[in-house]
């Protein structure tokens, strides 16, 4: 669909950037289409167009399906001929995972599979396959398909991927992380020329060699996944697209000025593009202009605005949209010597919990239709007809994190400063998309203000030893045992020598009766006296040692 140059072909600058439909990668007007309506077009070095690829990623797992037997006698591992046991191998059999050289195969073979995949190709370029963890068997993956009835007895390596795709919007065209997970699944899980990809792996090592079947599931259709590592992007992008196409018989003039909104209790989000409608089909030149809160008071004001976006594109019609670009531009005017400079679209935030921004976008009269006549940009009529004169606005369309309210009717340029004069229509409603941010401040959540609140980076933790230490890395917290003499083996005479034990509190209160009273300091000593014999104990800070050890041990086993 693209290639890494940003050469591109085109009558001129604005429509190669505007279609970024015909790639020239060689720079060469030769690689170009051939004449329209006698019209060559160029190869247009810097077109704009690699600058506005967008990515999309799918996280997921692939569950590579090997004849067990096979596979343990291809990586020089005993296979046990037992007839009395269905299983010809000891589960437990420690089966080597692929190589580096192996890994690299795989990744390269399927991102060249689901580049020429039908369900992908030209929708989508896949630019990079990366495979991050793997396991055997691993009994936290659930795989949709029966295995029961194979004939051969299957160990699946699962292994953890992600794919990146990118594409350059054309008109109303977008993509999101979902619709490439869908096709990728798809394209392995339904797709006959799977069988292409499983043959082309077995030739790629021996490793692979008993490969069998393959089997493609989301991230989220996993149980329970146990990474090694973070994962390289996040499974489900912020970035959104909302539309409005309302009216099929839209009236227009050279611009409109109108309202969005975020729903109560809704995050602050960042507008990132937007598209718009015209009749023309051919050079025009627009301006966009914001600024927060209602314009009811500002109109014809431009200096009470931000200026966010200008540019010249090629208009298409009214069944497409046209695309406020995103990058700067420099065009020279092929008429005369002027060098004309065009602003991309500056991101701008509408603030959270029914926050406002106001968004004017006008053509210029720079070029003229084919009647000679101002180029109109395309809006609606209102939404209830007995609203048409009163300011009255309706919403044309809405989401869960954006609301999109009609507007006024701009019928000159510049714009006058009278809103009640004859140069507005009201209610108008704009016809278009929105690019936006859900959640420009991620990972805080729920935030309504703007600027993004400042959050530390988390602290890397370090993973632990692969072993419990041999010794606690500090000594048991015990009171150090009272020095006493070494006890004899037996008496010396028939009662004891010491006097009876003064009587303690334990807690603050006496025991009552003959009992021995127990202070609250912990108990060390090196003997215990029952009657007239004596039993040499453990010490209790040995104890603890080994107590302490135990318990190491036990919480390292699962990383052993």
């Amino acid at each position: 669909m693209f290639g890494f140059s940003d050469f591109y072909c085109g009558f001129n600058w604005a429509e190669a950037n505007a279609k970024c439909e015909f790639p020239c990668p060689n720079g060469l007007d030769s690689s170009c289409p051939p004449k329209e309506n006698g019209r060559p077009r160029k190869c247009i070095a810097s077109a704009g167009c690699y600058a506005r690829t967008r990515k999309v990623y799918w996280n997921g797992v692939i569950s590579l399906a090997f004849d067990r037997d096979w596979h343990l006698s291809n990586n020089g591992i005993e296979v046990l001929d037992d007839s009395n046991n269905d299983n010809t191998v000891n589960q437990d059999v420690n089966i080597p995972k692929m190589s580096r050289q192996d890994e690299t195969a795989f990744e390269r073979l399927l991102l060249q599979y689901l580049a020429e995949s039908p369900r992908l190709k030209g929708k989508l370029d896949i630019s990079n396959v990366r495979a991050s963890y793997s396991e055997y068997d691993r009994p936290c993956v659930q795989v949709a398909v029966d295995w029961n009835n194979d004939v051969f007895k299957r160990t699946s390596l699962d292994v953890e991927i992600q794919v990146v795709g990118e594409y350059i919007p054309i008109d109303s065209l977008s993509f999101t992380d979902e619709f490439m997970g869908n096709e990728i699944i798809d394209s392995i899980n339904i797709e006959q020329g799977i069988q292409s990809f499983i043959n082309s792996m077995k030739q790629s090592s021996l490793f692979f060699m008993a490969l069998r079947e393959i089997y493609a599931i989301d991230e989220e259709s996993v149980v329970e996944v146990p990474s090694a590592s973070p994962s390289m992007a996040p499974t489900r992008s912020f970035d959104q697209s909302l539309e409005v196409r309302i009216d099929p018989g839209p009236t227009g003039s050279y611009g409109l000025i109108f309202t969005v909104r975020t729903p109560k209790g809704g995050n602050t989000i960042l507008l990132k593009g937007m598209q718009f409608v015209t009749l023309h089909e051919g050079i025009l030149e627009y301006e966009v202009y914001s600024k927060l809160g209602t314009y009811q008071k500002f109109v014809g004001y431009t200096t009470q605005f931000d200026f966010i976006a200008s540019g010249q594109v090629t208009g298409k019609g009214a069944k497409e949209y046209v695309r406020v670009l995103a990058d700067d531009s420099i065009v020279e005017n092929e008429n005369t010597t002027e060098v004309l400079e065009y602003k991309g679209f500056t991101p701008v935030h509408v603030p959270g919990d029914g926050g406002q921004r106001t968004i004017f976008i006008t053509i210029t009269n720079r070029f003229k239709n084919e009647e000679g006549e101002a180029i109109p940009i395309l809006f609606s009529y209102p939404l209830e007809g007995d609203n048409d004169g009163k300011k009255i606005y309706g919403k044309t369309t809405s989401n869960k994190a954006l609301e999109i309210y009609e507007g006024d009717g701009v019928l000159s340029y510049p714009w006058v400063k009278n809103l009640e004069g004859p140069y507005y229509r009201r209610p108008r409603g704009f016809i278009g998309t929105f690019d936006y941010d859900r959640n420009p401040c991620a990972p805080v959540e729920n935030f309504t203000d703007w600027p993004c609140p400042y959050v530390a980076p988390p602290k890397v933790t370090r993973r632990p030893t692969p072993s419990p230490t041999s010794r606690p890395t500090f000594p048991p917290m015990t009171m150090t045992p009272i020095a006493s003499a070494s006890p004899t083996a037996r008496p010396t005479t028939n009662s004891p020598t010491t006097e009876k034990p003064v009587e303690m509190m334990l807690n603050d209160t006496a025991l009552d009766g003959d009992s021995e009273m127990i202070s609250n300091a912990t108990l060390d000593t090196d003997s215990i006296e029952v009657g007239t014999e004596t039993n040499n104990a453990t010490p209790r800070n040995e104890i603890s040692y080994i107590l302490y050890g135990l318990a190491s041990t036990l919480c390292w086993i699962p990383y052993l």
